[in-house]
């Protein structure tokens, strides 16, 4: 059976074991220092990422939200430009650019944005289950945005105002 007559679930499993397989200690070592993470943590974290890589090689045509804990670990190994090109490059077979958002949180109208973010957050959300069996963990992913008059310049989050979810008032 050749790569093109796998299942997408078998290339998943077989992405996750080349990814896993690579070398992520400087990755680790980098984040634990920055961020002041455990061990425990870092792995954690690093899991979620390897994870979240793994959705964009057997979906590149899918465009996944990334965020929190899991989009600094992600720039953490982005740093290591050499490494994360290899990586690209032998795992991926190609190179998985970063695209932040920032046009799209220029360009007006708050609720298309927070539409467009949730519903590639919702996107992430099922085919992660479906791959890994279990819903993400909250806490070092992003959650659904939310934009509410009462919460303009919120401090509470880290998006600019208006806030897209807090903990202030939020359902």
């Amino acid at each position: 059976m050749n790569s093109s007559q796998i299942s997408v679930e078998q290339k998943a499993v077989n992405v996750m074991k080349a990814i896993v397989a690579h070398d992520f200690s400087k990755v680790i070592k980098s984040y634990k220092k920055e961020h002041k993470a455990t061990d425990e943590e870092a792995v954690f974290v690093l899991t979620q990422l390897q994870r979240w890589l793994t959705l964009c090689i057997v979906y590149p045509e899918k465009q996944y939200i990334i965020g929190s804990k899991v989009d600094a670990m992600w720039h953490n190994f982005i740093l290591f430009t050499k490494d994360y090109e290899r990586f690209c490059k032998d795992v991926a077979g190609f190179f998985i650019h970063h695209l932040p958002d920032v046009e799209a949180e220029g360009q007006g109208d708050i609720e298309i944005v927070i539409g467009e973010k949730n519903k590639r957050l919702e996107t992430l959300e099922k085919d992660y289950e479906k791959h890994f069996g279990h819903k993400f963990p909250i806490g070092v992913w992003p959650t659904p945005m939310y934009h509410k008059k009462e919460h303009e310049g919120c401090n509470t989050c880290q998006m600019p105002p208006p806030c897209a979810r807090c903990s202030v008032g939020m359902p």
